[in-house]
């Protein structure tokens, strides 16, 4: 155990490193610093809000409640600044991407609103919503199983001129080029497509996607015959037809201790069809003891496109730390009350954004 000595030292530590981390920080805003920094500090301290404008009941908020509007609309950020900050301060790899809804059904008079996916819960209705939609890169914790947050680096508005995909691997090729390594990027089924793929084929970073079920694969072309146009594709690979399967390269049965009995199906340099010269490894995760419903599904199909393989029975559980995206969503529209203002433009709501990352990053133990 540590001395009490010890724990104070600790203690000291972390709150220079803070310290340091909020002077960085409140150097990265070029105009309005001690409204917006203070907003900042107001959600950090405010434990549950009813309203935007109830943030400036904060002590911390020396200002009347316009000043709230004001600080959004009039600051001025260096994102690079921010971006090089966050990095500099990264705990752990891989990186998440993922993308999600600020729904704003009833603001007609916002620009730029678009449709999104949004889980709803009547029976019947179709996912969709009406607002902005965010793409956001965010660290992943290093142990396994995860008990840290993600850690956000960047929180982006997705324009109506560009697709999640588009802006995902804009956000990647920013990030990779600031990173002495080479990083595993865990994505979910939105991004298991061939307009990723070759999106980010150039981007020096390994990934790891969820393919969904009715995804077909192709393997790679049997030597030209010298007749006729050369094949692009060999053999078709239909995830959701066992009968199109061909054998597995490897296969291995373990036992984990939070999913129970599992069994892994590997195949070597399959692509899909719109990128065929982008091969990837197939993983097949079956759960034995799975329920086989939305959320406790029995089968997942992976992606991998690497370097180096890694062995079977270690890949397929990094995939598993792509999860902590999700509570972090939760707490960033119930907590840090990512959704709870009604702006009437949405480059006051990125401004208003850019606190999420921030925020996170000075809370994160």
């Amino acid at each position: 155990m540590l001395s009490q000595s010890k724990l104070r030292l600790l203690t000291m530590d972390n709150l220079h490193t803070l310290a340091a981390f909020r002077q960085a920080a409140y150097d990265c805003f070029t105009r309005a610093q001690d409204a917006f920094f203070e907003l900042a500090d107001a959600i950090m301290t405010t434990e549950a809000a009813p309203s935007f404008a109830y943030l400036s009941l904060a002590p911390v908020f020396r200002r009347a409640w316009p000043s709230l509007y004001e600080a959004v609309e009039d600051v001025c950020i260096d994102d690079e600044a921010l971006l090089r900050l966050s990095l500099a301060h990264r705990q752990g790899t891989p990186l998440i991407i993922d993308h999600t809804a600020w729904p704003r059904l009833s603001a007609r008079t916002l620009s730029e609103r678009t449709f999104e996916h949004h889980p709803t819960k009547i029976q019947g209705q179709k996912p969709i919503t009406v607002g902005l939609g965010y793409s956001r890169l965010a660290f992943a914790p290093d142990e396994l199983p995860p008990t840290r947050w993600a850690l956000p680096v960047l929180h982006q508005r997705i324009r109506p001129t560009e697709t999640p995909v588009e802006k995902a691997a804009e956000q990647l090729r920013r990030v990779c080029a600031l990173l002495p390594e080479r990083p595993v990027v865990l994505l979910d089924s939105e991004y298991g497509c061939a307009s990723f793929v070759e999106a980010t084929s150039a981007i020096e970073a390994d990934k790891i996607m969820r393919l969904r079920a009715n995804r077909c694969l192709y393997e790679a072309p049997a030597p030209y015959s010298g007749r006729g146009r050369p094949p692009v594709h060999g053999r078709k690979f239909k995830l959701n037809d066992e009968a199109t399967w061909p054998t597995p390269d490897q296969v291995l049965e373990l036992e984990d201790s939070d999913l129970g009995r599992i069994r892994l199906m590997q195949w070597r340099r399959w692509s899909l069809r719109k990128a065929p010269s982008q091969p990837m490894t197939l993983l097949r995760i079956e759960r034995l003891a799975a329920r086989d419903t939305r959320r406790d599904p029995k089968v997942v199909f992976l992606a991998y496109i690497a370097e180096q393989a890694q062995p079977l029975a270690q890949g397929w559980s990094l995939y598993l730390r792509r999860y902590v995206i999700e509570p972090w969503y939760r707490f960033s529209k119930q907590r840090l009350y990512w959704t709870l203002p009604r702006f009437a433009r949405p480059e006051q709501a990125d401004r208003w954004s850019v606190l999420m990352p921030l925020v996170t990053w000075q809370l994160c133990p």
